[in-house]
Parts: structure tokens; C-alpha cells; sequence
């Protein structure tokens, strides 16, 4: 099992994530990952997944298209890019009943299938948000006294 454990980051959950672009040998996907970690935030109320342009560039994501999106500004027109996706986490004992992070080196976890992801203006905060289509692959434990947040990776 991989954990990905971290505390709140300015009251924002944000954790390391690697984005690339994908491959596909012998029509199989495949996610080759860099050890360039970028800073995601975690955004549960958010429907998709957004990259910074600059991380679009530096991995030079395949454009498919274009999409009308509405945010805080209103509608506007955003490009869309296949990217593939990778959590840093913690790989722990699945049967330890209060598994213990220290000392464990973190791993990438090339998440199954790429992503259809919308750009963004760059943020001096985070590199990527992490809407719901990502996060659903992942369970969540929120601990509230302590502001721990822990999210789990079941490959």
C-alpha cells in the first residue's frame, strides 16, 4: 500500500505529484516519469484536474483540444492536453495497524490511464490542481485535531 501523508500547507492540502507526457508502446499506456516533483493541490470540489502552462511546456503535453470553462472570472476558453500523472508516496505495511511513515522513502505512483487535463495560469502556490477525476482513484483520512491529511493509494 502507498501513503501519501502531509500537513496542511497554508490551510491548503497540497502534495508532490509528476506529470508527463504519456506514451503508448504497442497500444499499452505508459507514464514515464522524471524525479521533477511539482506542487499539487488538492481540490475536492473541483470536477477536473488543471496544469500550469509552464508544466504543460516543460513536458510538452499533447494538445486534443479546446473547452469553455467557468470559473471565478466567468467563462473562458482553455486548451485541453493529455498528461499522465504520478503520486509521490510513502510505500507502508498494509497489515500494520498504525503504519508508520518515518524512515520510508517516497515512490511514484504512475496512476493507470492518462488524464485530460485543462491549462491554467501560472501560481506561485501549486503547479496542478487535483480535481475529483484523479481523486477518485484514491482514499482520504482527514484527521482534524492534529491537520493531518492521508491519502491512499491501493495499487
Amino acid at each position: 500500500m502507498l501513503v501519501q501523508r502531509c500537513a496542511l500547507d497554508q490551510h491548503r492540502l497540497v502534495i508532490p505529484v509528476s506529470v508527463s507526457k504519456p506514451s503508448f508502446d504497442s497500444g499499452t499506456f505508459m507514464g514515464h516519469f522524471s524525479q521533477e516533483r511539482h506542487r499539487a493541490l488538492v481540490d475536492t470540489g473541483a470536477q477536473r484536474t488543471v496544469v500550469s502552462r509552464t508544466v504543460i511546456a516543460e513536458q510538452n503535453l499533447f494538445r486534443t483540444g479546446h473547452m469553455e470553462f467557468s470559473g471565478l472570472h466567468g467563462p473562458q476558453t482553455h486548451s485541453r492536453y493529455l498528461a499522465a500523472i504520478g503520486i509521490w508516496a510513502h510505500r507502508v505495511d498494509s497489515n500494520a495497524a498504525s503504519a508508520s511513515l518515518a524512515g520510508t522513502e517516497l515512490s511514484i505512483f504512475a496512476i493507470e490511464t492518462p488524464f485530460e487535463v485543462v491549462d491554467m495560469d501560472d501560481n506561485l502556490n501549486f503547479d496542478l490542481i487535483l480535481g475529483f477525476d484523479v481523486l477518485k482513484q484514491f482514499s482520504f483520512k482527514f484527521d482534524h485535531q492534529d491537520k493531518e491529511f492521508e491519502m491512499v493509494v491501493k495499487p
